[in-house]
């Protein structure tokens, strides 16, 4: 497959893709984004993805500048043209170009960038994690570029020794990873925290839920603390490039016998 990037309209390889240096996703984060799977050459839940995309876009405001139809015709020609088998799609759509400044003209035209890359397969099948403060803004539910605290706690929990970093917020409850669901199991109960401001609805997640009674497990959209977390029969991230990741120790106690669950 190849590598590209598309930028609007215009097809380009990927090392070649520019944008402007006034963009205010580069200053601040004023946007959204999508990461959509494709496997065996199939994007993985493309209308769920899309309908995401548009909520962020209404958040923000900018649901009339951008055309969903339009970017749907995108993604298929990018998937045409790139050949991409097992693969990540990056959607990226800022407010657009201007001076730099806190107020924007809300005549601004949206930029539009996506990518495409080949699907590193993960290297573990199993990880470990720690638990970290939430010190994200209060509105997780906008899959929005403002991932500073994300990028922080990932690189907290590699230090560590761990793969990634569970929040907890100020009640004790954990919220998400740095870019994925959370789960736990208790017997056959599937828990994880229900879809609040500082939750986003993730598209994995829904799956998730959905499947879980078909196999015999009762869903409950209840958050849980560390604690209770420890004492899970299985705790699980999942996310649409985390796939469904067993965690096997959190803060450095074992769970599980340090190995994945039969769920």
């Amino acid at each position: 497959m190849q590598e590209l990037a598309m930028i609007d309209d215009r097809l380009m390889p990927l090392d070649q893709a520019q944008v402007s240096a006034l963009d205010r996703g580069l200053h601040f984060g004023d946007g959204v984004y999508e990461v959509i799977r494709c496997c065996d050459g199939r994007l993985f839940a493309l209308e769920e993805h899309l309908s995401r995309l548009a909520y962020s876009l209404e958040q923000l405001g900018m649901e009339r500048a951008v055309n969903l139809d339009l970017i749907r015709e995108r993604l298929m020609r990018m998937l045409s043209e790139s050949a991409a088998d097992d693969a990540t799609f990056y959607l990226q759509i800022t407010r657009g170009t201007g001076r730099r400044a806190l107020e924007f003209d809300a005549s601004l035209t949206p930029t539009f960038l996506m990518t495409v890359q080949h699907q590193v397969r993960r290297g573990v099948e199993t990880c470990k994690a720690i638990s970290l403060p939430d010190q994200r803004w209060g509105r997780c539910d906008i899959k929005s570029l403002n991932l500073l605290p994300n990028v922080m706690a990932r690189r907290a929990a590699l230090d560590a020794g761990a793969h990634d970093a569970l929040f907890v917020d100020t009640l004790g409850y954990v919220t998400e990873s740095s870019s994925s669901s959370v789960m736990m199991i208790q017997g056959k109960v599937l828990r994880t925290a229900p879809l609040t401001a500082n939750i986003l609805a993730s598209v994995t997640r829904a799956l998730v839920l959905r499947w879980a009674p078909e196999m015999g497990l009762s869903v409950h959209e209840s958050a849980f603390t560390v604690a209770q977390a420890q004492q899970a029969d299985e705790l699980f991230l999942c996310g649409t490039t985390t796939e469904i990741l067993p965690i096997i120790e959190l803060d450095g106690k074992p769970l599980f016998k340090a190995q994945p669950g039969p769920w």
